[in-house]
């Protein structure tokens, strides 16, 4: 079948937008952590709690590590004296590596901006120096240290659940006049965590979308609204309180006023977002996500490449 230049540069276009989205999680850098367990799961866990406080401002240690105790004693009650004395060791090391304390450091004329790394390793320092005192007494007889203990910020091996609202606007790019719109969509993802960096989920998606194309004759514009549905699967990547989601799926929409019209294409997205500290069996989290969706035409509609621009909305629950 013949394809235009035109049709064939933007089926390329998003062979190699999926492309970039896949490849994008291995751009990030892991970051220092510990390699053995049970200590580089209590550091992750205890990174994402201190990140979590700083990110709008970290005031004092002892005040900041007092109000994380409770998160933080969540994790520490799982891991024995010896894997936390070996987690205070790497931290030493790690410390002295970048330079020694942050305090010296900036006395000495280093600026403030070069020392996040180093003030990372102090306050999770500082969390554990409040915090342990108390672990003899207070750590409940239903969460002794595990020898095998993965986490709680992280999915690391465990099945969890996305549930996720998302809506934005959407571009038609080869539309003439150009034609925009609105789109919103639930849907629900079955995930597995393959390590405490990558999370790969897949599920279920349906919502609706409008347009609101223009008459060329009166220049007025009005509303057209159709109904999706889609398959998307999705490889998150963590870093602390930071996400990254790579997302590949398959799509029908459907006009309202034309119900056998469904339409069959591919979505390509990623997100940007943060989340918060796991609250009982429930993180939540905030993206920002950008898409590239080709719908191929059929005997009811020509072809569509559409731009979508959004906000997605979620918690992952871990039952």
């Amino acid at each position: 079948m013949y394809q235009s230049p035109m049709r064939r540069n933007r089926s390329r276009g998003l062979g190699s937008f999926a492309a970039a989205v896949l490849i994008a999680p291995l751009l990030f850098g892991f970051g220092p952590a510990p390699e053995a367990q049970p200590e580089r799961a209590l550091y992750l866990d205890l990174q994402k709690i201190v990140d979590s406080r700083a990110r709008f401002e970290w005031v004092a240690d002892r005040i900041e590590a007092e109000e994380a105790a409770r998160q933080a004693m969540r994790s520490l009650c799982q891991v024995d004296a010896a894997g936390r004395e070996r987690l205070r060791a790497w931290i030493a090391a790690e410390v002295q590596s970048r330079g020694g304390p942050a305090a010296a450091q900036y006395a000495a004329g280093v600026p403030l901006g070069d020392l996040g790394k180093v003030m990372r390793l102090e306050r999770v320092r500082v969390v554990m120096d409040v915090v342990e005192p108390r672990l003899g007494g207070e750590c409940g007889f239903w969460s002794p240290p595990d020898p095998a203990f993965a986490g709680v910020q992280t999915d690391a091996r465990r099945f969890v659940i996305f549930v996720e609202s998302n809506g934005g606007g959407q571009l038609y790019l080869n539309y003439h006049p150009l034609t925009f719109g609105g789109t919103g969509a639930g849907r629900m993802l079955l995930g597995y965590g393959l390590d405490d960096r990558f999370t790969l989920a897949a599920g279920p998606e349906l919502g609706a979308a409008s347009t609101f194309p223009r008459d060329e004759k009166t220049g007025t514009r009005s509303v057209k609204a159709a109904f999706l549905a889609g398959a998307p699967v999705v490889l998150r990547y963590v870093h602390s309180t930071f996400l990254l989601d790579s997302e590949l799926g398959v799509t029908a929409r459907a006009p309202e006023d034309d119900l056998e019209g469904w339409q069959f294409g591919y979505r390509a997205m990623v997100g940007l977002g943060t989340s918060e500290p796991r609250i009982g069996d429930f993180m939540g989290y905030l993206l920002f996500t950008m898409g590239y969706e080709l719908v191929p035409g059929n005997a009811h509609h020509e072809t569509a490449h559409i731009l979508r621009l959004g906000t997605r909305l979620g918690f992952d629950w871990d039952p």
